[in-house]
């Protein structure tokens, strides 16, 4: 009897021990900074609380969550009474944010956690692309034998902010942007030229067949041409514009456009696709979102001329000029850079 009853002794105490040993573990083990750190690390299970990463609650609202959801946090800070030592011993964070990002997982991914929501997130200056505007971009001899030229197919094309139009009759705001992204081309060492014939007016639905003649015309003349670009912009209906912040100014966002053989032979649309591409990875590297992708569409759009014909949409018509000019000397770095690679 007394054997028995001294195991049984035994077999409570190590019970007692693993439970301890529980519950130590559960309060010092801080949950979210492991789950987070496993995620950083390549694991894929928690892809699912991305969607949450707009969520964002301030200080007083996390609190009131945290009363209302744990009774034995009702009496803890901010509501008059002290927190047991033995909590903050044991390396529990009792603040609110923290425990409900520990406990409800999908508030970890929030950027705006103890964070006023009507505040702006902080932003660290050396994260954002840099531009230096006071210096001159310096010439590049090896691309002085590169010629560029720019037209516009729909002259019309202009920014509302700046003339309460999506488009005019004659020279819009866009053939501004084109002559513009010439000019800086040509400060960075290119030989450029602007195009400056209107193709869309009187009669808007042969400006395709019209900007074809132009296109025709500059293939058969330009010696060592390097690239055609048609520069217009998008149009966005009741949409605010897009933009990009680099060294602290806005600019308007890029998308460049690639002609398919879905309509018309196109043999070598793929070649135009891989140029697109290139600009896109650079701008990348540059200037981060400045490209907002490379979309294909059905059609040539005159690109089956040359290898490097691109159409560009700088912004669109929810953008200011200033905004679509500032991307046009942005898209010129990118063009220097890339025409330095394929030479």
């Amino acid at each position: 009897m007394r054997r028995k009853n001294l195991w049984n002794f035994l077999k409570g105490l190590v019970y007692v021990q693993l439970f301890v040993a529980v519950i130590v573990t559960g309060m010092t083990f801080d949950f979210q900074t492991s789950l987070t750190g496993m995620a950083r690390e390549g694991t894929d299970f928690l892809i699912v609380f991305r969607p949450f990463s707009r969520l964002a609650i301030n200080q007083e609202q996390a609190q009131t969550m945290v009363f209302q959801s744990y009774a034995g946090f009702a009496c803890a800070a901010g509501q008059g009474l002290p927190v047991p030592r033995w909590l903050d011993s044991a390396g529990l964070r009792l603040g609110p944010e923290d425990i409900l990002c520990s406990h409800i997982q999908a508030m970890a991914w929030t950027e705006n956690a103890g964070r006023d929501i009507s505040e702006p997130p902080e932003r660290e200056e050396e994260t954002e692309p840099g531009r230096n505007d006071d210096r001159p971009p310096v010439a590049s001899p090896e691309l002085e034998e590169v010629r560029l030229v720019f037209y516009c197919t729909h002259n019309g094309e202009s920014y509302r902010p700046d003339t309460g139009k999506s488009r005019v009759e004659g020279r819009g705001l866009i053939t501004r942007v084109a002559a513009h992204l010439q000019q800086e081309t040509e400060r960075r060492g290119f030989s450029s030229e602007y195009i400056d014939t209107i193709h869309d007016y009187p009669d808007f639905t042969k400006s395709y067949a019209n900007s074809r003649v132009t296109v025709q015309q500059i293939v058969d003349s330009k010696t060592n041409l390097g690239g055609i670009f048609d520069i217009h912009r998008d149009a966005l209906p009741e949409q605010e514009a897009t933009t990009v912040k680099v060294a602290g100014r806005e600019a308007a966002q890029i998308l460049i456009i690639v002609g398919t053989d879905e309509r018309k032979p196109h043999p070598n649309w793929q070649k135009n696709a891989s140029f697109a591409r290139q600009l896109f990875r650079t701008g990348e590297r540059l200037y981060p979102g400045l490209i907002k992708g490379v979309r294909t569409k059905a059609g040539t759009y005159n690109q089956e001329f040359h290898e490097h014909a691109l159409l560009l949409e700088i912004g669109s018509d929810s953008n200011s000029l200033d905004e679509a000019l500032y991307a046009s000397e942005l898209f010129a770095d990118i063009l220097c850079e890339v025409f330095k690679e394929l030479n």
